[in-house]
Parts: C-alpha cells; sequence; structure tokens
C-alpha cells in the first residue's frame, strides 16, 4: 500500500511529509532530486545511492546486515525509516517537538557505494550529513571524497581476512586470484575492470601458489602500485626486489618469527638426543639405552641477531644456555649475553655447540660458511640453517661432514629450492633436510593476516606503516 505523499514549499526545497505508523510523529523527506521514495521492509535504516552508482555496485547490498531492499529507483536508491527512536533519529527544527526527521546520508560513501545515514545523536549529525544541502554543496562533497582502492590478494587470504576487511569495505575494492588463475571481484564488479592495484597482499599463499607467475605479472603489469604487504623477512631474493621497486611502500612480515625459533629448539633437541639413533632402535625393536646432551650449558652462535635470531635467543637463554648474537649493529638485545660483530665469528666457533644461520643473503653473506668457517667449528656442533641456502658453500659442507669437522647440519633452507633429485645432501647421514618449512604454521598465518589488517589502518589514515622498508633498499626504485 502506498502512503499518502502531501507536498509544500518550504524555503526552496520540496518537503514531503508521511504518516507515521502507530502514531509515531511524522517524517520529513528532504532533498530529493530526480527520484521518488521507496518504502522498505526495514523500518529503521536509509540507504542512498549516488547518482553514478553503477549496476555492478548493487551488489554491496548483501553486505549490510539486517538491510532488505525491494526496490530500486535510478539513480537514487531510498529506503523510508519510520522514526521511533529518538537517538537515530533527530527531532525536527520546527515546533512540533514530537516530531522527527530522517537523515539522508549525502556523503561519505564514495565511488557509487552504498551508506546507512543514521544519525549518531539528538541532532542529526552522525555517519551522514544533515540532507540539508545545496546541489553545489553535494557535488563539492563528492570531489573531496577519495576514490576506491583496489586490494589484490589471494582467494585464500580473503577467505580468513574478509570480516577484517568489512571495517574498510566503504574505501577498498577487493580482487581475488585463485589457484586456477581466475580472477573474482568478491564484492561486485567485473575484475578486469581494474587497471592496476592500490595495495597487494603478497604472503605464502600467493608464492605457494600454482597460481604465483600470474600474480607476478599482475603485479609487474600494474602502472603502480600504493603499498605491498610481504610475508617474507627479507627482500633479496629478485621476485621481491622487482615487485618491491613497483611499489610506492613496502613492508617486511616478521610473524613468522617464533615458529622458526620453535624450528630452531626442534632441530636442536632433535640432534643434542640423539633422535636419529633412537628412531632406528626403534625401528629395529632394540631396547639400548643411549644417553644425550641438554641444551643447559650449552653455547650458541646466532649469526643474523634480527627478528628471528632474537626470537632464537629468547628460547635458547630460557633454556639454559648461554647465547652469543651476531650483527654488525653492536649494542645489547634481547635473548643474547652478549653481541658481537660478523668479524669475530671465527674466534667464537669453536666455542659453540651451535650455529644458527638468520642473516640475510647478501655480497658480504653469500657462502660465508665455506670451509675454513666449518674448520674452525667444534667436531661434535650442530650447523643450523633458517636464513638463506646460499649463505652456504654446500660442497665445502659435505666435505667437512665426511672428515667429521662438524657433528651435523639441519638445513631449512638449501641453495637452490627444490633442492634437486639425487643431490648429495639428501641421503647424507649427517645432514637433515626440511623443506623450507619453518615458518609454516597457523599461528604465522594469523599473525601476518593481522599484521596486514594494522597496516591497512594505519595506510588509510596516513598513519606509519610497521616494517616499512626503505625504497632505497631495493635495486631498481
Amino acid at each position: 500500500m502506498v502512503l499518502p505523499w502531501p507536498r509544500e514549499k518550504t524555503g526552496g526545497h520540496l518537503v514531503g511529509k508521511v504518516p507515521a505508523l502507530g502514531g509515531v510523529g511524522h517524517l520529513f523527506l528532504q532533498h530529493l532530486i530526480g527520484a521518488a521514495p521507496v518504502l522498505v521492509a526495514n523500518p529503521r535504516e536509509i540507504v542512498v545511492e549516488r547518482a553514478n552508482h553503477g549496476v555492478a555496485e548493487t551488489a554491496a547490498l548483501g553486505r549490510f546486515d539486517r538491510q532488505q531492499v525491494h526496490h530500486v529507483l535510478a539513480p537514487v536508491l531510498v529506503a523510508v525509516a519510520m522514526a521511533d527512536e529518538p537517538h537515530p533519529v533527530g527531532r525536527a527544527d520546527d515546533a512540533r517537538q514530537g516530531d522527527r526527521i530522517a537523515q539522508i546520508g549525502l556523503a561519505a560513501r564514495w565511488q557509487g557505494r552504498l551508506f546507512l545515514g543514521r544519525s549518531g545523536n539528538r541532532n542529526g549529525v552522525g555517519y551522514g550529513q544533515h540532507c540539508r544541502h545545496s546541489r553545489g554543496q553535494t557535488q563539492a562533497i563528492a570531489k573531496e571524497t577519495p576514490p576506491m582502492k583496489t586490494l589484490l590478494c589471494h582467494a585464500a587470504t580473503f577467505a580468513r581476512i574478509e570480516h577484517g576487511l568489512k571495517t574498510h569495505d566503504a574505501v577498498i575494492r577487493p580482487i581475488c586470484i585463485a589457484d586456477d588463475n581466475s580472477l573474482v571481484a568478491p564484492w561486485g564488479g567485473k575484475p578486469e575492470d581494474s587497471t592496476g592495484f592500490d595495495i597487494v597482499i603478497a604472503n605464502t599463499d600467493a608464492f605457494f601458489s600454482p597460481s604465483v607467475q600470474t600474480f607476478a605479472r599482475m603485479i609487474l603489469s600494474a602502472p603502480s602500485i600504493g603499498w605491498i604487504q610481504s610475508s617474507a623477512a627479507g627482500i633479496e631474493h629478485p621476485m621481491l626486489q622487482a615487485i618491491g621497486s613497483k611499489a610506492s611502500h613496502y613492508t617486511s612480515g616478521h610473524e613468522q618469527s617464533p615458529a622458526i625459533a620453535e624450528w630452531v629448539l626442534w632441530a636442536a633437541f632433535d640432534y643434542l638426543q640423539n633422535g636419529k639413533v633412537r628412531r632406528a632402535q626403534q625401528a629395529s625393536e632394540s631396547w639400548r639405552r643411549v644417553g644425550f646432551r641438554e641444551i643447559a650449558g650449552s653455547r650458541w652462535l646466532v649469526v643474523g641477531y634480527g627478528t628471528i635470531g632474537q626470537e632464537t635467543g629468547k628460547r635458547l637463554t630460557a633454556l639454559g644456555a648461554h647465547v652469543t648474537g651476531v650483527r654488525r649493529t653492536p649494542g645489547p638485545a634481547d635473548g643474547a649475553a652478549e653481541v658481537i660483530h660478523p668479524a669475530d665469528i671465527t674466534s667464537r666457533l669453536g666455542q659453540a655447540d651451535g650455529v644458527v644461520l638468520c642473516a640475510p643473503l647478501t655480497d658480504e653473506t653469500r657462502q660465508m660458511v665455506d670451509a675454513a668457517f666449518l674448520a674452525a667449528m667444534k667436531p661434535d656442533a650442530i650447523l643450523l640453517n633458517v636464513g638463506r641456502g646460499g649463505l652456504v658453500d654446500e660442497d665445502a659442507l659435505i666435505n667437512a661432514l665426511d672428515r667429521g669437522e662438524i657433528g651435523h647440519a639441519t638445513l631449512d633452507v638449501v641453495d637452490t629450492e627444490p633442492l634437486p633429485v639425487g643431490h648429495p645432501l639428501w641421503r647424507h647421514p649427517s645432514v637433515t633436510i626440511t623443506p623450507h618449512i619453518a615458518a609454516t604454521t597457523e599461528g604465522s598465518v594469523l599473525r601476518t593476516d593481522a599484521l596486514f589488517i594494522d597496516n591497512l589502518g594505519r595506510y588509510l589514515g596516513g598513519q606509519p606503516l610497521r616494517n616499512l622498508v626503505p625504497r632505497a633498499d631495493f635495486a631498481s626504485a
């Protein structure tokens, strides 16, 4: 049933009055140009679709809770709310103090997005602007509002973080790539309409996906990118250098550090407690006592004492070990009894029960673990690499193990990944290989997601980003 809609001229504006339901005041609807009012099922929310709203964007209606729109009248969609509470709807300005007004939100939702125009106080000022705007004022507001920012991420990432993204759904438009290289715009529109990407999430979902090459090409072919959030701690990989140089802002990820530090503990315990011997005895059903060494009282060199190194040092120290951190910058650091310069490593290698490599790969660190390095280590020491495979001269390592110059090597990274079939490291009795999985935990993924959501708020709000990498660190930036 259509309610009567008497009209009157008031101050140059067309003002409509509708009898209130249940004896609740009058509803005033102001400043509707080129559109008629539409009554919808939800009696408490007003939705305005700006005149430049495209058909594709109407799918965004489904994202609003409890919102039921039965009619669309282009170019403006209006859901009329009957005002029965004093706080969501402000009081009328005229002498009829018992009447309420329904606000039409004219601002704060740009690019044709829909807007819930609830007022936040008794004066009708809240999420939206008061509807007494001239056409010129409305156009000025539209010019001042920023455009939508396109976000590129893997479909699996979007599925996890969509809830967190909804806080910013008025200003971001996600485009998702799946493992089969297909693209989808989950919040409406056509993904192929995007000419570039303002924000990119470059994480393990994308890096280890069959669609990684397509993902990289999309980034490299984009005209420009405002910000890339990476889940990788380092940036020396050629692909990271390439995509990082495209972005005005690039932030790295260190949220995997706790997981990597626990991998180090696993590798240390397995070696010191003779895990290999224990497994062999069980396989042969041999009941024989075999002793083991404790971490407490042992000495460790952690080479590359950044975020990963410190997480490792804190855990080893908590177990009673003596930790020496190695980095270029002097001064105390969490988890280390002392911090030394890389030039002083050789003098400490003969005291260390374990050497952990956490350093980035640079011209200075490439194959730093060479024949001389290994010869200086204790014969029963363990070498653990969670940094980069290129830190180790693998031929020199195999020779040192064969000669008994060190006790064992546990490697999560190798120079060529995947490690080629038939490579001698696979079957060497004093080598343990894991396929670059030290950071692969659910906790790492969730912490990395949380970092992005936090940085997204900072980026959109113009605040400093966490883990920002200087542009000078990218060769072609």
